[in-house]
């Protein structure tokens, strides 16, 4: 039998690199819990990225895979060599194409010096360095520094508060979209999206190249982000909390709350979430993480993510496998504390069929556990395109959600779902609702998820609506020993 407590709930999303591209690397990160793997596009070439996502699907073909866009990412230029940057001290910034110094720092976006005017305020590396605009003139920007730093060649660049003349996507996300929709990726991460209209864009560059069925998780690390949410939750299939860059743009002290507010809002949808950036960030070089990581990563689970992310610590960190490790530890011990959710508070204003099915089966697990009988329960949804998963799914329930899929694809899409455990089987749309029912169990007692002695709430939809859209309407209680003989 495969235990409940070895069906981990909270997916692990890591970012692959030159330290975790390999055939080896990549096992061990399966092994020790990856469930999606992020291709980061504002790096590598395109046939590199081709030949990394053919390798995951050699080592495992149930792993998803998220390609992330640029965007509208401003970065340092080429510097001579790391420079010194002092307070108090007048820096010029220039749009050219030079090698930079200490004294002329180069940053080339064409818009700079049209988006800048006097007073404004520029953050470089994670904010680190902080510089105000003195005077915009030609193509250069004079400023002060106001905090200093040792600035690098490549160090992004954030203008918290600044409407840029640049948007999502950008000519380099066209090319790169256009490409990642042959790749066929679960997922396409939208970086800095500021707007509904910017990701409507992005899904239709992908529909015009075949890549219909690719999801969109829009990045929220902006200040428009944050305040176009509700438009950009709308037409998105998920969202990421970008920490990293959303702390510059925001006061840091704010993130916390804007985290847990961005998760309930996803949750009240059922649309997955994401917590992203210096989770676990010390373990780029050290073998084991802070407790204020841990307690990070631990909160992120209890405020209700389906996932959390991996970045440097697994694409160029020392100890990528056990970063993985490491985080599936915390998480497994997380949900062990969760608390059971008010089902009620989580109910959309207007509820369909699934929810409120999802909704009977949160009061069903309810009852098994107030009667001791928890550990011989199981949820069993049947499902062709994910949605009555993903309606479960954001009850959280306290038993594993087994979704079996005739759809391959759909299977790996349900690897960023909380509690979701993916089954294929062979279904047919001609198939009775019974027989569905009968192939999908036996596939799950096969694998050993299940036991003759267990119960499985099984939801689906009857032969009568499944041409419908969002067709999901029978609910059934049933132990397994009477459908498997």
């Amino acid at each position: 039998m495969v235990s409940k407590s070895k069906v981990v709930k909270s997916k692990i999303v890591c970012t692959i690199g030159p330290a975790s591209s390999s055939e080896k690397v990549l096992k061990g990160m399966v092994e020790a819990g990856m469930d999606v793997a992020r291709i980061n596009f504002s790096h590598g070439t395109h046939e590199e990225h081709a030949r990394t996502i053919e390798r995951i699907r050699s080592v495992d073909d149930g792993v998803a895979v998220m390609c992330d866009i640029q965007g509208p990412r401003i970065r340092v230029g080429r510097m001579s060599e790391p420079a010194s940057l002092e307070r108090g001290k007048t820096v010029v910034i220039t749009t050219e194409d030079v090698v930079g110094d200490e004294g002329r720092v180069p940053i080339p976006y064409k818009g700079l010096t049209r988006d800048l005017k006097k007073g404004d305020r520029i953050f470089i590396g994670d904010g680190i360095i902080m510089l105000e605009v003195l005077e915009v003139k030609g193509r250069e920007v004079r400023c002060r520094v106001l905090s200093g730093g040792v600035l690098t060649s490549n160090k992004g660049v954030n203008l918290p508060r600044v409407k840029l003349s640049v948007s999502v996507p950008t000519e380099k996300d066209r090319r790169d979209l256009e490409f990642i929709a042959g790749l066929e990726p679960e997922y396409v991460a939208v970086s800095f999206v500021g707007n509904k209209g910017e990701v409507k864009k992005v899904r239709a560059i992908l529909d015009d190249n075949g890549g219909s069925e690719i999801r969109l998780i829009s990045k929220i690390e902006r200040q428009a982000a944050i305040e176009s949410f509700d438009g950009i939750l709308q037409v998105s299939d998920g969202i990421m909390v970008a920490r990293g860059d959303l702390g510059v743009e925001m006061s840091p002290e704010t993130v916390p709350q804007l985290q847990k507010e961005i998760i309930t809002r996803c949750n009240r949808e059922g649309k997955p979430v994401i917590v992203a950036t210096q989770m676990l960030e010390s373990m780029i070089l050290q073998p084991l993480p802070t407790r204020a990581e841990a307690s990070d990563v631990y909160n992120a689970v209890l405020d209700g993510a389906d996932a959390v992310m991996l970045s440097g610590e697994t694409s160029i960190g020392r100890h990528p496998v056990e970063a993985v490790r490491i985080m599936d530890r915390i998480v497994t011990e997380a949900e062990r504390t969760l608390p059971r959710r008010d089902p009620d508070y989580f109910d959309s204003e207007h509820q369909t069929i699934a929810e409120i099915l999802g909704h009977a089966i949160y009061t069903v697990a309810g009852e098994f556990d107030d009667q001791g009988k928890i550990d011989r329960l199981y949820i069993l949804t049947i499902t062709r395109e994910g949605y009555s998963a993903r309606m479960i799914s954001k009850y959280r329930p306290p038993v594993p959600i087994l979704a079996a899929t005739p759809s391959r694809r759909v299977g790996r899409e349900l690897r960023l779902l909380w509690g979701v455990e993916p089954i294929l089987f062979e279904g047919s749309p001609t198939d009775s609702t019974d027989h569905i029912i009968k192939k999908a169990v036996e596939k799950a007692f096969q694998m050993r998820y299940l036991s003759k002695r267990d119960y499985v709430a099984v939801v689906c939809a009857s032969r009568a609506v499944q041409s419908m859209e969002k067709k999901t309407n029978l609910l059934g209680l049933f132990q397994v020993g009477e459908i498997v003989g």
